[in-house]
């Protein structure tokens, strides 16, 4: 077997390696607790499996049919920032406004003291 040595400059680092682990780690957790979750809807509780599978099934079909659709939004979105990096900034902004004030307009219906502390505040 042949051996290659790697330039110094083309090394990565070992933070930016564990960075890059500890992102993915995040991105497995749901496989893993959904498996866990499952094994007791199945057993202790006695659910179907058809159901118990669509749990973990309806996420990844709707992903499947909004990804593409977000990708190509953000993908011919002209930024004054730039092409690369920033522009996925506006798609990425207005949903994540968009998405706190739906969860903080959502819990507010319940509550009206929300309402006004979100007033004053905002």
């Amino acid at each position: 077997m042949a051996k290659f040595q790697t330039n110094a400059k083309d090394k990565i680092p070992v933070g930016q390696k564990l960075a890059f682990g500890a992102g993915h780690l995040v991105n497995n957790l749901l496989p893993g607790a959904l498996g866990v979750f499952s094994f007791f809807l199945l057993t202790a509780f006695g659910m179907d499996p058809f159901l118990a599978g669509l749990l973990g099934g309806l996420p990844r079909i709707y992903d499947a049919l909004t990804d593409p659709i977000m990708g190509f939004i953000s993908d011919n979105t002209q930024s004054r920032w730039g092409w690369r990096v920033t522009r996925r900034l506006p798609v990425s902004i207005f949903s994540t406004e968009r998405t706190i004030s739906i969860l903080i307009f959502r819990k507010a219906i319940r509550s009206p003291r929300i309402v006004r502390q979100y007033v004053s505040v905002g």
